[in-house]
C-alpha cells in the first residue's frame, strides 16, 4: 500500500564478515532481506493514522469536536473498543483473502493482463551517477548547467562496459566522500514507477523500447537541475525465473568453530534426520533445535518464495542450477559456515505470472467490491472515517 511500517523494534543479534567474500554493500542488502523476510512472517495491520494535535474552535462548537475526537479514537476510546476494531480489521483481511482465492484465470488470461500492464512488471538493472548544480558558497564555486554536463561527459568518456563504469563509479564517491565511500550506482529489478520516482527522464530513457544492453548516456535531469551518466546493464523484461521455498540447519563457523568440526555437526545432525523419519516437519524440528541463523531457527529453518541472486552464492547456486525435486537434502558451504539443505518446492509459474495474479485479483476484489457499495452505501463525515462499538446502519 505504501503506508509506512510504524511500532516495530529492529535488535540486531549478530553481523558477520568474511574478508574474501564481503562486499560493498552486503550489509544493506542482508537489512533489505532481513526486514522483507520479518513482514513476510509477521501479520501485518494497516491501521488508521494517530495524530497529536491542538484544536482551536468555537465555543458552541466544543461538544461537536469532543464528540468527533472521541470516535476517531481519542480521549474516550477504550481497550475493548480497540480489541473489537482489531478483530474485525482481522475478520476483514482474512475474508478478503479468501474472496481473491476465489478468482481463476487461464493463462492466456494472465498473458493478456501482463501485456497491458507491462510498465508494473518489467524490469531493468542500471548503473547511474549523477552531477548537479549548485550555488556558489564561501568554500566552494558555483556549479552551471553547462558545468554539470561538462563534469558528466568528462566522466562518461572513455567508458565501454559495466567494470569501468563500476570502476570510475568508486573513484568518484571516494573523491567526494573519502577512501571508505562504496560505489552505490547499481539499481536492479527497478519498474518503470521506481524509475520515474528517480526522475522522469530517467524513466523514459531506461524503458525506451529501442533501449539495449550496454547503452550508456547523458540523460538531462527532470527539473534542469543536472545530467545523469547511465548504462543499462539489463533492458526491459519481466521474471521468468521460479520461485523456490527451502529449509536449511546453519552450523556455524567462527573463531571458536573451526571448519571441521562445524562440517562434522552438520553430518550428525543429517545423519540424526535420517535415522529418525526423514520427512520436511522433522527437518523443521531440526532447524529449530540447531540452527544458527537467526532470520529461520524459530519457523523451521524455511525461507519462501526466494529468487535467484537473494542468497549468498553457495546457497543460491544449489536452489537454482541443479533441477531439484520436493525432498532434496544435501551439505553445502558457504562463508558463513556448513548448510544442511532441505528442498521444499518449486512455485509452478514463474515470477511475472505469479505477481500478475496477485495484482489481478486484488484488481478483482476492488471491482466486486465497488460493486457491493452501490447497495451498500457507506457514508463517512469530512473529518475522518468514524469508528463507533457498533456498525452505522445501512440506508
Amino acid at each position: 500500500t505504501g503506508s509506512p511500517i510504524t511500532d516495530m523494534e529492529i535488535i540486531l543479534v549478530a553481523g558477520k564478515a568474511h574478508a574474501k567474500h564481503t562486499e560493498g554493500g552486503d550489509f544493506r542488502q542482508a537489512t533489505y532481506r532481513a526486514v522483507r523476510q520479518g513482514l513476510r512472517s509477521a501479520r501485518s495491520v494497516l491501521l488508521e493514522p494517530v495524530y497529536e494535535f491542538t484544536l482551536e474552535v468555537p465555543h458552541d462548537n466544543v461538544g461537536r469536536a469532543l464528540a468527533d475526537i472521541q470516535r476517531l479514537c481519542g480521549k474516550g476510546y477504550t481497550m475493548d473498543l480497540y480489541k473489537k476494531v482489531l478483530y474485525d480489521e482481522l475478520l476483514a483481511s482474512d475474508f478478503r483473502a479468501d474472496k481473491e482465492a476465489s478468482f481463476s484465470y487461464t493463462d492466456e488470461e494472465l498473458e493478456s493482463y501482463y501485456q497491458e500492464h507491462k510498465e508494473n512488471f518489467d524490469k531493468v538493472d542500471f548503473r547511474y551517477v549523477s552531477f548537479m548544480t549548485a550555488e556558489e558558497t564561501e568554500d566552494s564555486a558555483a556549479v552551471t548547467i553547462e558545468d554539470a554536463k561538462a563534469k558528466a561527459e568528462a566522466f562518461m568518456d572513455g567508458i565501454t562496459n559495466e567494470v569501468q563504469f563500476s570502476t570510475k563509479a568508486l573513484e568518484l564517491a571516494q573523491e567526494q566522500n573519502g577512501e571508505n565511500a562504496t560505489d552505490t550506482s547499481l539499481r536492479q529489478d527497478v519498474v518503470k514507477s521506481s524509475a520515474d520516482s528517480i526522475d522522469a527522464n530517467l524513466g523514459s530513457w531506461l524503458f525506451d523500447a529501442s533501449r539495449q544492453a550496454g547503452d550508456i548516456d547523458l540523460v538531462k535531469r527532470a527539473d534542469d537541475t543536472g545530467y545523469y551518466v547511465v548504462m543499462l546493464i539489463s533492458p526491459a523484461a519481466r521474471d521468468e525465473y521460479n520461485t523456490v521455498d527451502v529449509r536449511h540447519i546453519l552450523i556455524a563457523v567462527n573463531d571458536n568453530v573451526s571448519e571441521d568440526d562445524a562440517r562434522a555437526k552438520a553430518e550428525e545432525i543429517l545423519d540424526e534426520w535420517k535415522a529418525g523419519d526423514a520427512t520436511e516437519e522433522s527437518f523443521a524440528a531440526l532447524a529449530n533445535q540447531y540452527s544458527e541463523d537467526t532470520g529461520s531457527n524459530t519457523n523451521g529453518g524455511l525461507y519462501e518464495k526466494v529468487y535467484p541472486g537473494e542468497m549468498v552464492t553457495a546457497f543460491d547456486q544449489w536452489l537454482f542450477l541443479t533441477n531439484h525435486k520436493p525432498g532434496d537434502y544435501d551439505i553445502i558451504e558457504t562463508e558463513y559456515g556448513f548448510h544442511i539443505m532441505y528442498f521444499v518446492s518449486q512455485e509452478e509459474n514463474p515470477a511475472w505470472m505469479v505477481n500478475a495474479e496477485s495484482s489481478k485479483r486484488s484488481e478483482d476484489y476492488n471491482a466486486w467490491y465497488d460493486e457491493i457499495l452501490v447497495n451498500y452505501p457507506i457514508k463517512t463525515k469530512w473529518l475522518g472515517i468514524r469508528l463507533r462499538t457498533e456498525p452505522l446502519p445501512v440506508k
